[in-house]
C-alpha cells in the first residue's frame, strides 16, 4: 500500500497521522486480493450535541434524546471548523486542481447540522449515506424515520429538496391533447398571458427553521458553491423526476427507509419507526448495542466498497461520528501520531489525508 500523506488538520489539539508500521509479507500477500481505489478524503466529526451535554451532566448517564440536535456550543464549534475545512480543501485542490467535491453525511441531525455549518458551500449538495451513522451506544443513535426527514427543514435545505432546477428547455404540449383552462382569456397571438394568483418571484420560499442558528448560509445558492480551483457542480448522474432534476442529494434523501439503523432480532417484528421504537431501545439497550456490534465488520466494508465505487477522482468529505470514522480509519490503516490505529476525532474536528487507498474484496 503507498504511502499517504496527511494535507492539514485542527481541533482542540494539532493531529496528524503517526508512521505506519511496516507490512508482514502474509498482509501484503492478503492485499494482493484486493482491488484499490486512491482517494483524497476530508473527515469532520459533528460538533457538540444535546446528548453530549447532558450526558457530561449526567455522569455518562444517558438523558434518553433521541436524534439529538446540535447546542449552541456545537453550532459555535461548527462555525470554526469552517476556515480549517476550506483551508484542507484549498491545500488539496492546490495539489488536484478542478476536481469535484462529493459531501458525504450520517442522516443524524447532529452530523447533517454540522455539515450545513460547516461547510455553506455544500449546502444543497450535502449525500445522506445511513452507513455512514453513529454505532448504537446511545439513545441519540436511534434516528428520524426516514419518512418524515423529507418535512424537515434542515434536510431539505442540506439537500436541496425544493430547488431542484428545471430541465433546460421547454416542454411543447401535445397538439390537440390540451385544453384551456376554464374562464381564461386567449392571449393575444405570440404573447403568454401569466395565470391569475401567481406568486411574484422569490416569494415562498421557505426559510430554514432549525436551530436557532441565523440563516446566513442559506441564503446561497445550491448547487453552485464554487472556490478557486474546484467544481462543486450539479451531479451528472443525476435522475428526471418530471420536469424537475434530482440530485444525488436528493435522491440520498428521498431513498431513506423508515428504520435505517440496526434493530435486535428480539424486538424487531413488534416495532414500527416511531415512539414504540424509542421504548423498546429504553428496555433493550444491550440487545441494540449488541446486535450493532454484529454487524460492524459488514458496515465498514460497504462503506469502503461504496467509496470505491464513485465515479471519477472527487474530494470526498465524510461528516460522521467518533466510533464510525474511528473504525473506517482504522479499516483504512490510518493512524494517530501517537501510534494508535484508527483516527479518534474530537467534537467538529477536521482532518484530511491524499491519496488514500480504499480496499474492495476482489474474489
Amino acid at each position: 500500500m503507498s504511502e499517504r500523506a496527511v494535507s492539514g488538520g485542527c481541533g482542540p489539539e494539532e493531529k496528524g497521522m503517526g508512521e505506519r508500521p511496516i507490512k508482514s509479507d502474509e498482509k501484503r500477500e492478503k492485499r494482493k486480493k484486493w482491488k484499490k481505489k486512491s482517494l483524497c478524503l476530508v473527515l469532520i466529526r459533528h460538533a457538540q450535541s444535546e446528548y453530549n451535554l447532558r450526558a457530561e451532566i449526567n455522569g455518562g448517564g444517558d438523558p434518553y434524546i433521541r436524534d439529538a440536535p446540535l447546542t449552541a456550543e456545537g453550532r459555535r464549534q461548527a462555525k470554526k471548523a469552517r476556515p480549517c475545512l476550506e483551508n484542507c480543501l484549498k491545500s488539496l485542490l492546490k495539489k488536484f486542481p478542478n476536481r469535484e467535491i462529493r459531501v458525504l453525511c450520517s442522516p443524524l441531525s447532529r452530523a447533517v447540522e454540522t455539515a450545513v455549518l460547516a461547510y455553506p458551500k455544500g449546502i444543497g449538495l450535502i449525500e445522506l449515506w445511513p452507513c455512514l451513522r453513529e454505532f448504537i451506544t446511545g439513545s441519540d443513535d436511534i434516528g428520524t424515520p426516514g419518512s418524515k426527514l423529507s418535512s424537515i427543514p434542515l434536510f431539505r435545505l442540506a439537500t436541496g429538496l425544493g430547488t431542484q432546477k428545471p430541465l433546460s428547455g421547454t416542454q411543447k404540449p401535445l397538439s390537440g391533447t390540451q385544453k384551456p383552462l376554464s374562464g381564461t382569456q386567449n392571449p393575444p397571438s405570440g404573447t403568454q398571458k401569466p395565470l391569475s394568483g401567481t406568486p411574484e418571484p422569490g416569494t415562498g420560499t421557505q426559510k430554514p427553521e432549525f436551530g436557532t442558528q441565523k440563516p446566513e448560509f442559506g441564503t446561497q445558492k445550491p448547487g453552485f458553491g464554487t472556490q478557486e480551483g474546484c467544481l462543486v457542480s450539479e451531479e451528472t448522474d443525476s435522475k428526471m423526476i418530471g420536469t424537475q432534476r434530482e440530485t444525488r442529494a436528493v435522491r440520498s434523501l428521498r431513498e431513506i427507509p423508515d428504520i435505517w439503523w440496526t434493530v435486535p432480532s428480539i424486538v424487531k417484528p413488534k416495532l414500527t419507526s416511531g415512539e414504540d421504537m424509542f421504548k423498546a431501545y429504553q428496555n433493550y439497550r444491550n440487545e441494540f448495542k449488541k446486535a450493532d456490534e454484529l454487524g460492524l465488520r459488514d458496515r465498514v466494508i460497504d462503506i469502503q466498497k461504496r467509496l470505491a465505487a464513485i465515479q471519477g477522482e472527487p474530494i470526498v468529505i465524510i461528516v460522521s461520528h467518533y466510533d464510525l470514522l474511528g473504525n473506517l480509519t482504522r479499516s483504512l490503516e490510518l493512524f494517530e501520531p501517537y501510534g494508535e490505529k484508527g483516527w479518534w476525532l474530537d467534537n467538529a474536528e477536521v482532518r484530511s489525508a491524499e491519496a488514500v487507498e480504499v480496499l474492495v474484496d476482489a474474489n
